[in-house]
């Protein structure tokens, strides 16, 4: 059983032709990279372990529709748009992420992803500034000490009239 508790994939099963499709998700031990990749499944009250077995039947609707997925965290299988089975339409992709309400989550991850180099240049930014800071610390202790206090000070001065303003005009000066 804790094998399978690592990962979530969206399951269906209707009928082809019917336009409400029925989504559920179930734990799987293996996020299907690929359309064709085989998993095994926890079944749930909504899904059987049958189910999980065979991609879709599409006159019957019983089965899986199968679609290549991304793992998430270790823990999620997002399906991933490029490599969606043959009976996904678009249409029935943004359906089956608006169902379970990946819509939000996988656009903060597609985000994240793409944003990686801008994390990674902060991240090297604020090493490279400790380092340059803890190299002239070593040297100029007593200066970068009294600017670091008196910066501080500055900042918070002019951090509170900056909220104060913002606060007088946006909610009035009398609130």
């Amino acid at each position: 059983m804790a094998d399978h508790i690592k990962r979530v994939l969206t399951q269906h099963g209707r009928k082809l032709q019917d336009t409400d499709f029925y989504t559920s998700a179930v734990c799987v031990n293996e996020c299907p990279y690929d359309v064709h990749d085989k998993f095994q499944c926890m079944p749930t009250t909504n899904v059987t372990a049958e189910t999980c077995e065979n991609e879709i039947d599409p006159f019957t609707g019983k089965g899986y529709m199968a679609y290549g997925s991304d793992t998430v965290f270790g823990a999620f299988c997002f399906p991933n748009p490029d490599r969606l089975g043959v009976y996904i339409t678009p249409e029935k992709y943004q359906d089956m992420v608006g169902a379970l309400h990946l819509d939000t989550i996988q656009q903060v991850y597609g985000d994240l992803k793409a944003a990686k180099h801008v994390y990674l240049y902060s991240i090297g930014t604020c090493l490279a500034a400790a380092i340059i800071y803890n190299i002239l610390l070593k040297f100029f202790a007593k200066i970068l000490i009294w600017a670091s206090i008196i910066g501080t000070g500055i900042g918070l001065i002019a951090l509170s009239i900056f909220l104060q303003e913002y606060h007088h005009k946006n909610y009035g000066p009398d609130s």
